[in-house]
C-alpha cells in the first residue's frame, strides 16, 4: 500500500532554547493522509530568529516541507524547531 495513504500524526516542537521555560510547546497535525506533512506558522520568540524546522532536536538536518513527505515508514513524526540568537 501506498505510505500516502495512510493516516499519519505530526508533532512539531519549538525546542525553545535552554534558557526559555516553555521548551515543551507543541503544534500537532493528526491523523492527514497527504504525502506531505503540512509546514505551519513559523513560531516567534522575542530576540531570536526561526531558522527552520528539522529532523533532530540538535537541528542538524533541515526538513524540506516540499521535498520530504513522511515516507519515513513511520506513523509518528517529530520536527524541531531552529533558532539563533538575534544580535541586531
Amino acid at each position: 500500500s501506498d505510505i500516502r495513504t495512510k493516516p499519519a500524526d505530526v508533532s512539531y516542537l519549538y525546542n525553545y532554547p535552554s534558557e526559555i521555560t516553555d521548551a515543551k510547546k507543541v503544534y500537532r497535525v493528526e491523523n492527514f493522509l497527504e504525502g506531505f506533512a503540512p509546514e505551519p506558522t513559523d513560531p516567534t520568540l522575542e530576540g531570536y530568529i526561526f531558522t527552520g524546522w528539522y529532523q533532530e532536536p540538535d537541528c542538524i538536518n533541515k526538513w524540506n516541507f516540499s521535498d520530504n513527505g513522511v515516507a519515513l515508514n513511520k506513523k509518528y513524526m517529530n520536527l524541531y524547531a531552529g533558532w539563533k540568537l538575534n544580535e541586531q
